[in-house]
């Protein structure tokens, strides 16, 4: 696996590759000066994709389904109290996956 490296990137994807954070965001901010039609240019940092990173999105998606499932037979249970649940569930969903409040 390569080190991860720092880039100055512009709004059409066009990326300059850096020392360091401090180099990446300093030309951000001189890029956004010297070629202002052409923004916004953003300090960033490209790491090589895990499987386990490629994983966690599909397996949010379905533990939100899960809790919707969840909520749904909650509503043919009603002392379940499916939004309650369905609160609980994905607030959990939404600790566990470093996120405030849940979905969307």
């Amino acid at each position: 696996m390569s080190a991860p490296r720092w880039y100055s990137v512009s709004g059409d994807g066009v990326g300059y590759c850096a020392q360091d954070d401090k180099q990446a965001i300093y030309w951000a901010e001189l890029h956004n000066i010297n070629y202002p039609l052409d923004p916004p240019h953003r300090a960033v940092q490209l790491v090589e994709l895990t499987a386990e990173m490629a994983a966690a999105g599909e397996m949010l998606k379905a533990l939100r389904k899960a809790a919707v499932c969840l909520a749904a037979v909650c509503n043919h249970a009603p002392e379940l109290g499916a939004e309650d649940t369905y609160s609980a569930v994905d607030a959990a969903i939404a600790k566990a996956a470093g996120q405030e409040g849940g979905a969307a």
